[in-house]
């Protein structure tokens, strides 16, 4: 992106402010939900768009964003006609800067970076996963024995009910 980039009126978007610099991040647009990322440089007072693999930030709106140390953490949103969803992406804006600036046109974040970047996202949900799964089998558990409980006491009811 040259500098001078604005972008398009939206709703639906998220702000973040990294480095001081504010990140406008997807949204609803004039034709459907937005994909693109844009950097305002507070100090130079100056709209750029910055470049990331589409594959990671897929358009959405309505979602949410909060900053982590230099990690851009997007939740939520609309994709369009579908449903919510639950995803959580995160993008490393120090990376975003370093591959965004000090060109006239912008690069494209190095697709290994961005692979591992989708590799940490995934073991997470994976970790999150394993971590619901368990506590669904506990539960499974005290229901099981629950139900022994309550079969070895009906089990006794019929016993004592029995005339000899």
């Amino acid at each position: 992106g040259q500098p001078g980039d604005k972008p398009a009126p939206r709703c639906g978007h998220s702000c973040v402010v990294y480095a001081n610099k504010l990140f406008v991040y997807g949204g609803m647009g004039a034709r459907g939900p937005l994909d693109d990322l844009y950097v305002y440089d507070i100090e130079k007072q100056s709209w750029s768009r910055c470049f990331v693999e589409k594959s990671l930030m897929a358009a959405r709106y309505g979602h949410s964003a909060d900053v982590s140390g230099s990690q851009m953490l997007v939740f939520g949103g609309s994709t369009g006609p579908s449903p919510t969803t639950d995803h959580l992406v995160y993008l490393d804006l120090e990376r975003v800067l370093d591959t965004n600036f000090g060109t006239t046109n912008g690069v494209s974040v190095n697709e290994p970076e961005m692979m591992a970047l989708e590799i940490e996202r995934l073991q997470y949900a994976l970790s999150i996963e394993k971590g619901k799964r368990n506590k669904m089998e506990k539960q499974l558990n005290v229901i099981k024995l629950e139900l022994a409980g309550l079969a070895a006491i009906a089990r006794q009811s019929r016993n004592s009910s029995v005339i000899e």
